[in-house]
């Protein structure tokens, strides 16, 4: 009778655990106090939100607002619609319909109050027309204008369309269903004897679940059977149907209920969420689900076999979890409280300790559980009495491993304990049968395993990895030499596997390490803390992510966020024969065994933003730009809602880099500062868990400056050429022209020396030498010979210089003077003045036939005393004066004609061609200016005033 009385008190005790969909939040801080409304993906995978504060948008890795058109009344929005274009459209309480383009929300209708009901519906049929349904049915045109499909009054639902695209439409007061195909309605139902649905969705193409909140009715209706009814628990304020065919409803208070297509109630019939408000519910491509709430962010659902266990007392958060038996495990909390949970999720308490369970273990065979807590040695309960049975003076505890019956190998920080407890008669009779015997002692002990093949023992020490026989005998094992501090040991079939703190795991056999994993096969992390191997398959915790290692295909596989899970890093997990159980971010999470799936799809990498010398730009691939538009930086994005914390990706420039790049996708910018010149291919490959997505190509140029490309530079080098050629030739006959010209200035330097040594004046000079000999004035005529013979010499010499010195040119007139003043006796005088100080040079042989002109044609005529005046001046230039008495250029010129002499003196031709050559081949005019000197209009005489460049020298 009391063994029934027991059992009964027992399963009053057993609860089912509260369950529900393990979730994330998102946009806690960016939705504080916005309520949302409605959600839905667009064509670029972003989840659009519509709430009381506009529209935003997420695509994983920020949230945005949309620009709201200024045209819009009101910034809350609802019932988000797309078309088969995927066009999405939206309305607010005012009649006003709106579209979503790019990142703006723009009006695309608005509604005349006279046709307005509370909250407009529309919807898309099987053309994309735009169907309204407020006090009337109506179809809105291509031409915005409206048509009138069909009067009704009241209230409809929402639009439903089915997998062949027809539209549907539910009449409130009715209970009436009509279809709309070709714009023509059809009645389908009716149902007068229930009370309105409030709320209609399909199941299927034939079957309809129905919600009738006043009579408190979910049915599912259907043309082919009698309707399925259940009771509702509470008022429905939307439905919405998952791709595996299960229906969340939200309720009007707070939380949701989960039903199967047979309206069979699932996660054992709790409310999911009971503390929150669910506004609208969505699944969005890649089955993930969606939560919409009042001021509390988005509750992401990526696994919904993945559950989130609670104790049933709301307060008690999970601190520990431990094996129990193969069906069920050990759950310590914050508060003390321990309970077993089973496979199917019912719950035991079994006791209440006064501080957090830190440390729990069972002591296999035994109704004992070790517990630690924040004090100092360890505490055994028995969980038949569920009384504290015997504290025991221990550190703390890392491993127990079962070493036989009763018999158990305790690994403490300190050092490693054999526990035996001996049979008796009375589990009560604990202290009189618990014994402790130190098998090893050493500090800061982390793990340790018991052998039962070899039965030796392995103890993971700060000494190293030790391994220790049965005759007691230790021996260290060592990696490439080096200590092994071993966090986890566990043990499989002939092998172990070593959990290490900087080499990943290591397996040994035959205590010699045979192989490893490392970060080649795909470890996240080489500091492994925990191991247990089932099922040919190696379950690990390390510090960055739980992973499992399938031994049969050589794959390593990573459980965590991409799974639903609250984070990547794990505190703790176990092992059932159904269930893996997880303990991460102070929450319990467990999925059965067979409903784990590691094998994932990685998304495709896009480009959804580029940057031009830091101003946004409309990219196209194959894009052409302009030389200086060289900086570029590339937003990249990877659509993915559950990866986005575990992808990377590699990246390289083709045509610039050599290697690849490699980038977390936190940072999704690629940037490049200063690309030259030249064609591009961007490449870019996500990276998940060691495997490579598909590439992502964008080709793109930047052109050459119009200075560099083959165009210019073919014109550039035949214009160089041809300036070449031109220079050239231009050179050639500028050299052809200089040497003609001094062609031309040697021939009239001899015709000078002619103009000068003319056979008049030779003639002369050798009869005033005669004549001097004749008389026998030696001395005289020796001097005459002597500057003869002086003035041939320096003409013929100067006349082989461009420029000679100024004194030299002066020596020569003096010399050319006395003789002409030989020739004229005593009635021939002249005068040279030289006002000149500065060291010059001139051409040579430049005055003296001005000179001669002025003694031949001015003073050979005249009857007086004739005087010659030679002034030099320096002003810039040498200013030379040459004036006579003469009889004047005018008489000179009539005795010409009267001795008819037409041509032109030799002197004067001389002198003209001489001064043009000086002008071309130097660059530089010789001016002559002439007066005639008059004095009542008598003619007494000539000036002649020569401006002749010169070089000074140095």
């Amino acid at each position: 009778m009391k063994q029934l009385i027991f059992i009964l008190l027992y399963f009053l005790f057993l609860r089912a655990a509260a369950q529900q969909p393990s979730s994330i939040t998102i946009g806690k801080e960016e939705f504080a106090g916005i309520e949302i409304y409605d959600l839905i993906q667009n064509g670029e995978q972003e989840l659009l939100i519509a709430t009381d504060h506009g529209i935003f948008a997420y695509d994983s890795y920020e949230i945005k607002a949309l620009h709201i058109s200024d045209k819009s009344k009101r910034n809350s929005f609802f019932y988000f619609k797309a078309n088969s274009k995927g066009d999405i459209y939206c309305t607010n309480l005012l009649g006003q319909f709106f579209r979503i383009q790019r990142d703006s929300v723009v009006l695309f209708y608005e509604l005349a109050d006279s046709l307005m009901n509370p909250l407009p519906r529309f919807g898309f049929t099987q053309n994309d027309e735009f169907v309204i349904s407020s006090r009337k049915l109506l179809l809105l045109g291509a031409d915005k204008k409206l048509q009138n499909l069909a009067e009704y009054e009241g209230t409809r639902g929402e639009f439903l369309k089915d997998s062949k695209g027809k539209l549907f439409l539910h009449y409130h007061e009715s209970n009436g269903i009509f279809s709309i195909q070709n714009l023509k309605i059809k009645h389908l139902k009716e149902d007068k004897d229930s009370d309105p649905t409030s709320l209609l969705k399909f199941i299927d193409d034939k079957r309809f679940v129905a919600i009738r909140n006043e009579s408190s009715e979910i049915a599912i209706l259907s043309e082919d059977s009698i309707p399925k009814k259940i009771k509702s628990k509470e008022i429905i304020r939307s439905i919405y149907k998952l791709e595996q065919n299960e229906l969340w409803l939200s309720s009007a208070k707070s939380g949701l209920f989960a039903f199967n297509s047979q309206l069979e109630p699932l996660y054992d019939g709790n409310k999911l969420f009971p503390d929150i408000f669910i506004s609208a519910i969505y699944q969005d491509k890649n089955k993930n689900i969606w939560l919409g709430t009042f001021g509390r962010g988005l509750l992401f659902i990526s696994n919904s076999d993945l559950e989130e266990i609670s104790p049933v007392s709301q307060n008690e958060h999970p601190s520990q979890i431990q094996p129990y038996d193969s069906n069920q495990v050990l759950l310590g909390t914050y508060n003390g409280t321990v309970y077993t949970i089973s496979d199917e999720l019912v719950e035991d308490k079994l006791f209440q300790n006064e501080v957090k369970a830190n440390i729990l273990f069972r002591l296999e065979g035994s109704p004992y559980i070790i517990y630690q807590g924040n004090f100092s040695g360890a505490i055994i309960f028995n969980t038949v009495n569920k009384k504290r049975e015997r504290e025991i003076n221990i550190s703390t505890i890392k491993d127990i491993f079962t070493l036989g019956e009763r018999e158990y190998l305790i690994a403490t920080l300190s050092g490693v304990i054999i526990l035996k407890i001996n049979k008796s008669d009375s589990e009560n009779t604990l202290k009189e049968s618990f014994k402790l015997h130190y098998l090893y002692t050493s500090p800061n002990n982390f793990s340790g395993y018991f052998d039962l093949i070899t039965y030796n023992y392995y103890l993971g020490t700060d000494q190293g990895l030790i391994s220790i026989n049965q005759s007691g005998e230790i021996n260290e094992i060592q990696y490439q030499g080096k200590r092994i501090r071993a966090l986890s040991i566990t043990g499989g079939g002939s092998k172990l596997f070593i959990g290490t703190e900087k080499h990943g795991i290591l397996i040994i056999k035959d205590n010699r390490i045979e192989s490893f994993l490392s970060k080649k096969e795909g470890l996240s992390s080489l500091q492994v803390k925990k191991l247990i191997v089932k099922n040919n398959k190696l379950y690990i915790a390390n510090s960055s992510a739980f992973q499992i290692w399938d031994f049969d295909l050589k794959l390593m596989s990573s459980f965590g966020k991409a799974e639903g899970m609250p984070s990547n890093v794990i505190t703790n997990f176990a092992l059932t024969k159904k269930r893996l159980w997880l303990l991460s971010s102070g929450k319990l999470q467990s999925i059965l065994q067979d409903k784990i799936k590691t094998e994932k799809n990685i998304p495709s990498c896009k480009i959804i933003e580029t940057k031009i010398n830091g101003k946004n730009y409309n990219w196209n691939n194959g894009q052409s730009l302009n030389h200086d538009q060289n900086r570029v930086v590339f937003t990249v994005s990877a659509p993915s809602f559950k990866l986005n914390d575990v992808l990377s990706y590699k990246f390289k420039l083709k045509g610039l880099d050599q290697k690849w790049q490699y980038q977390s996708f936190n940072k999704r910018l690629i940037e490049y500062k200063f690309l030259p010149p030249g064609k591009y291919t961007l490449i870019i490959s996500l990276i998940f868990e060691a495997k490579e997505g598909e590439q992502t190509f964008l080709d793109f140029e930047i052109k050459y400056p119009f200075w560099q490309r083959s165009w210019f530079i073919g014109i550039l080098l035949f214009l160089s050429l041809l300036i070449i050629y031109l220079t050239h030739r231009y050179f050639l006959r500028r050299q052809a022209s200089k040497s003609k010209l001094e062609n031309q200035l040697i021939d009239l330097k001899l015709k000078a020396i002619q103009a000068q040594m003319n056979p008049h004046f030779i003639f002369n000079a050798l009869n005033s030498i005669q004549d001097l000999v004749l008389k026998g004035d030696i001395e005289n005529s020796y001097t005459y010979i002597t500057n003869f013979s002086n003035l041939v010499r320096k003409t013929l010499d100067y006349s082989n210089h461009d420029f000679i010195d100024f004194g030299a040119e002066i020596d020569l007139l003096r010399l050319y003077l006395k003789l002409e003043r030989l020739r004229f006796k005593t009635n021939f005088n002249y005068t040279i003045t030289n006002n000149v100080t500065e060291d010059i040079q001139l051409p040579p042989m430049l005055i003296q036939p001005f000179v001669e002109n002025a003694i031949a044609h001015g003073l050979f005529h005249s009857k007086k005393e004739k005087n010659l005046t030679i002034d030099f001046k320096y002003d810039k230039m040498l200013i030379c004066c040459i004036t006579d008495n003469g009889i004047g250029r005018e008489k000179a010129r009539e005795i010409y004609i009267r001795q008819q002499r037409n041509h032109e003196s030799f002197s004067s031709n001389a002198i003209r061609e001489r001064l043009s050559i000086f002008k071309q081949l130097f660059n530089q005019d010789i001016q002559v200016i002439y007066i005639d000197l008059k004095e009542n209009g008598i003619a007494y005489g000539t000036q002649v005033t020569i401006t002749i460049p010169i070089k000074k020298t140095l």
